[in-house]
């Protein structure tokens, strides 16, 4: 069996074993493949994409990511209540945040996988997640269970990457946000010179909301100021 297939099973049986399930679509561009996969727990959406050449069999493994989206967790700028008893809320907090980022100050709390009530800090706004903290919690979960078939390499992004014989997989960990943060408004608004996306779909994302992929300010002395 090719590095390329084994690593294909190895991730397969991992997902399969901590009790997902599989939707899967496939889509044409031009001469490739793009798959994306939606894999379920109880706590967590996995959304796995990648690429692969038209007629192969496998997706290459230097276009594989993969997101944990945590589904009951809602990070908010603004006050909500919680979808059920069982929804944790975080709120954006920036008194004393280094530009662009934010405190996660816990404003509900609710079901919340292991690791991420173990990276909850006490600070003078109350009760925050370090993503900081929260990332390496998620990594250690992983390695303690899975070290003898994957190794991760250094974080220098928001993204980890797994190391495989053949490449890497990026993998992120992402919590809901129902509307568009207004850290990024200015993103809304930037001048677009090849008209990308267009206007539509940008008032559709501020309409539906997104994800937030959580991410430290490596300058800060503060690990819980994200």
């Amino acid at each position: 069996m090719a590095n390329t297939d084994r690593l294909s099973f190895t991730i397969s049986s991992l997902l399969d074993s901590m009790g997902f399930s599989k939707h899967r679509m496939e889509f044409r561009q031009n001469n490739l493949m793009f798959e994306i996969g939606v894999h379920e727990t109880k706590n967590i959406f996995v959304i796995q994409t990648g690429g692969k050449t038209d007629g192969t069999s496998q997706l290459e493994l230097g276009d594989l990511d993969i997101m944990y989206i945590l589904k009951f967790t809602t990070v908010s700028g603004r006050h909500v209540d919680p979808i059920t008893p069982q929804h944790t809320v975080l709120y954006t907090e920036d008194t004393g945040a280094h530009h662009g980022y934010t405190w996660l100050r816990v404003g509900h709390t609710g079901l919340m996988p292991f690791f991420m009530a173990q990276s909850l800090v006490m600070t003078n706004i109350g009760l925050c997640l370090s993503s900081s903290r929260f990332n390496q919690m998620f990594i250690q979960k992983l390695l303690d269970r899975y070290s003898s078939i994957i190794q991760f390499q250094p974080i220098s992004g928001p993204s980890y990457p797994i190391l495989a014989p053949d490449g890497s997989i990026d993998n992120v960990n992402a919590f809901i946000h129902p509307d568009w943060p207004a850290q990024a408004s200015q993103w809304m608004d930037r001048c677009r010179i090849h008209g990308w996306p267009p206007e539509s779909i940008i008032t559709t994302i501020a309409r539906s909301g997104c994800h937030i992929v959580p991410k430290g300010f490596k300058e800060s002395r503060y690990e819980h100021m994200e």
